[in-house]
């Protein structure tokens, strides 16, 4: 493995050695028993095997956390379906529909824990919002300077967040298994197992079918023209087209700084409301050519994007769905001034649907995964090129639903506001990804 840390090519071998273990529970967990015992016994084996990856994971995480948010031990579609460095909690309960013999009482507590999940899922989301809006109130002197100390923080940060999800997925399985009978309890693990060994297979079918290494060097190569231009800061208001022949081409340096050019004007006061309606052609101009480009570039390599290596460790821990979380720009309306209650109302308005939007997005890919594990082996072994298009076809269509919704937030904020309430919207915006990125490059 080139161009790893020490940690990454430990925790590496770790991982293989425990999905190999956790296949082989897989045979004896699709078996029948006749003992209660039996399942009882499957069922401490594997709540051991889990901890035993957790004690593991916790104690390399604190060395180098940022390794944990773009491992490079999971295939790129693997790393698609990450969420805060593991699998989203909510999703096994997609996998109860497998089981039988639930009782009416059972269906109930059940019903109960998915929502305390899905509170404890958003209180993790917020954290990370909080983390990553916190970095747009440092000034670039602060970045630049930073000792030993801000960085030990920012990672701690990250470490905290990491930990905290998992807490939740071990509260999930925890919740769980105490609800069920041994047998039930065996049904869901196998379920679970089935998912990791099947969208580890997929992955690893899809590396070699659609030979992403090579491609995704092209991507890179190319997106990167575009991909740090933009910050992912990207987003075009009108519909965002496939068709990138309208580009200007320029140089990666030059649109590397180009977004920081552009905040040097967004800071600055004008008398003229036409001068603040000028900027914001400019930017969202800006966006339309990012978001042109990223189509265009993931319809060759969609993977690419989920694990996106133009970026730094630190921007890649804050993704969501390839690009930066829609609510979240919402936390940078505290910034702006004199917003009139009427826009207030709207705003709330306005966050309420998008919230529900982000929801949509989750779910599709929700679906998706879950999808992967009612896939027999042989049919991923098998599979042929329909069967490789339809999985990236799903995973592009999922990013452009992500991206899409990344439209509407900003186009839906900007009609709200007046021309310079959206130049000091865009300010802010733009901060966070320049200081993100710089503070990405320190770390």
């Amino acid at each position: 493995m080139t161009n790893t840390t020490p940690i990454e090519e430990k925790f590496s071998d770790f991982y293989e050695k425990w999905v190999c273990q956790l296949e082989e529970y897989l045979r004896f967990l699709v078996q029948d028993y006749s003992h209660e015992s039996d399942y009882e016994n499957l069922v401490a084996k594997l709540t051991t095997h889990h901890k035993n990856y957790y004690r593991f994971k916790w104690a390399a995480a604190h060395e180098d956390v940022c390794a944990f948010f773009t491992p490079v031990w999971l295939t790129p579609l693997e790393n698609a379906y990450l969420w805060v460095t593991g699998w989203k909690p909510s999703v096994v309960f997609r996998f109860l529909t497998a089981l039988e013999d639930l009782s009416e009482e059972q269906v109930k507590k059940i019903e109960g824990l998915k929502v305390k999940i899905k509170m404890e899922e958003q209180k993790v989301e917020r954290e990370m919002e909080r983390q990553q809006v916190s970095m747009a109130d440092r000034r670039t002197v602060e970045i630049v300077t930073c000792g030993g100390a801000d960085v030990a923080a920012v990672l701690s940060g990250l470490e905290r967040v990491m930990k905290m999800g998992d807490c939740v997925r071990l509260k999930t399985l925890k919740g769980l298994l105490d609800l069920m009978s041994p047998k039930q309890s065996v049904e869901l693990l196998a379920a679970q197992a089935m998912f990791h060994v099947q969208l580890r297979k997929w992955g690893k079918k899809l590396m070699q079918r659609t030979s992403l290494r090579r491609k995704s060097l092209l991507s890179v190569r190319r997106f990167s023209v575009s991909g740090t231009l933009a910050k992912e800061e990207g987003d075009g208001f009108n519909s965002v087209s496939d068709d990138n022949s309208s580009l200007n081409p320029k140089t990666p340096q030059q649109l590397k700084n180009q977004l920081e050019e552009y905040l040097r004007f967004l800071v600055q006061d004008y008398s003229h409301e036409s001068d603040y309606e000028n900027l914001v052609a400019k930017l969202t101009t800006h966006h339309k050519n990012y978001y042109r480009f990223k189509w265009a570039a993931a319809h060759e390599d969609v993977c690419a994007f989920f694990t996106p290596v133009w970026l730094t460790p630190l921007e890649n821990a804050y993704l969501w769905v390839t690009g930066w979380k829609p609510s979240v720009v919402f936390r940078f309306l505290t910034a702006l001034e004199d917003l009139s209650e009427e826009q207030v109302k709207k705003i709330e308005g306005l966050k309420v649907k998008i919230k529900m939007e982000e929801q949509k997005v989750e779910r599709e890919m929700e679906r998706q995964q879950v999808s992967m594990a009612d896939r027999r082996t042989v049919e991923i072994v098998t599979c042929g090129g329909a069967d490789v298009a339809a999985v990236l076809s799903g995973l592009e269509r999922v990013m452009k639903m992500g991206d899409c919704v990344r439209l509407k937030t900003l186009k839906g904020l900007l009609d709200l506001m007046s021309p310079k309430q959206s130049v000091e919207l865009l300010a802010a915006q733009a901060m966070f990804h320049v200081q993100l990125r710089k503070w990405g490059k320190k770390l």
